[in-house]
């Protein structure tokens, strides 16, 4: 990812957060930064590279194969299970004090990999990811607006000072404090256009 102007911010964050989340199923929900490299006028983040498209995107197709028949999102089935892991994506990395700050369908990655060989895949769905559904889920992308909340007091909040849109949380359109509600409107928002196209 090359990035202008200069900021190593994205790095730290996604450093932090797998540092943090440790070895979990969480952590393989979060894309993997290897290096930064910065120079005098852009900054080059290698990371993990994912190919099967966002969560945008399989909103997009679920919109038009649904345009002939109901017009609507995608199968209340899968938006379930997608909302499932989001929500179990954000919470673990909630509890370990870090924000994302951009929650949207082009900021989430499709993770479908092979459970591989050795595994006894299952189509019944196992929360804990055994048989096979550790490796199928989301991948959050684009740390850039993230927040490490260990480096505020406990009780910090922060006030929106530029011009917000539909797209921001109502603390922030309203001008009220705000910590959290960032993340859960960017999730509503996903979990809408899932549903509704």
């Amino acid at each position: 990812k090359m990035e202008e102007p200069l900021s190593a911010w994205e790095f730290f964050i996604l450093q932090q957060s797998h540092r943090r989340l440790g070895v979990s199923r969480a952590a393989e929900s979060i894309v993997r930064a290897h290096e930064m490299h910065m120079f005098r006028d852009e900054c080059f983040l290698i990371e993990e590279y994912r190919n099967q498209g966002t969560l945008l995107d399989l909103v997009n197709v679920a919109r038009a194969d649904s345009a002939s028949t109901t017009g609507g999102g995608m199968d209340e089935v899968m938006a379930m299970w997608l909302t499932v892991e989001l929500f179990r994506t954000v919470e673990a990395l909630h509890s370990k004090q870090i924000i994302h700050g951009d929650l949207k369908g082009d900021n989430v990655l499709v993770r479908f990999d092979d459970p591989g060989m050795e595994t006894d895949w299952s189509p019944t769905y196992f929360s804990s990811g055994a048989h096979g559904w550790a490796s199928k889920g989301l991948c959050l992308i684009d740390f850039g607006r993230g927040i490490d909340m260990k480096q505020f007091v406990p009780n910090v909040a922060f006030i929106a000072d530029w011009k917000t849109s539909e797209a921001d949380c109502a603390e922030m359109r309203e001008l009220r404090p705000w910590t959290y509600q960032v993340d859960y409107h960017g999730m509503a928002g996903i979990v809408h256009s899932m549903l509704f196209g």
